[in-house]
């Protein structure tokens, strides 16, 4: 009979500028899956928290170890915010051609973009 293994426990420290702030309890988790999706809605609630004291949180981000200690993902609030209030990122020239007179063909100067909401790190 195998022993019983608990779920992974994760580590999401607080980076905000040069502070860090440790989680020193953890969580456990199914997986990394998890504790990146429990991260972003963290971030969405502080930064919402932040807004209702006019204080700016988007800046922080959270950093996901294992553990073991190693980093196995970042969440940065920024990433974290719905709509066009989250960062984006220029999309290669191979997206499809917009329709000619389209409201977003009529925008032809400005650039295409994707969210980019996480960064998992793999491990080797």
């Amino acid at each position: 009979m195998k022993p019983f293994r608990g779920m992974p426990r994760f580590f999401v420290d607080v980076l905000d500028g040069n502070s860090l702030l440790k989680d020193e309890l953890g969580i456990e988790l199914d997986n990394i899956e998890a504790a990146v999706s429990e991260a972003v809605r963290g971030a969405q609630e502080i930064v919402a928290h932040g807004i209702l004291r006019n204080e700016d949180r988007s800046g922080q981000i959270f950093s996901i170890r294992d553990v073991s200690g190693k980093q196995v993902a970042t969440v940065p609030f920024r990433n974290a915010l719905p709509g066009r209030l989250g960062p984006v990122e220029p999309v290669p020239n191979e997206a499809p051609a917009l329709k000619e007179g389209s409201p977003a063909a009529q925008q032809k100067g400005a650039p295409r973009t994707k969210e980019r909401p996480v960064s998992v790190i793999s491990g080797s």
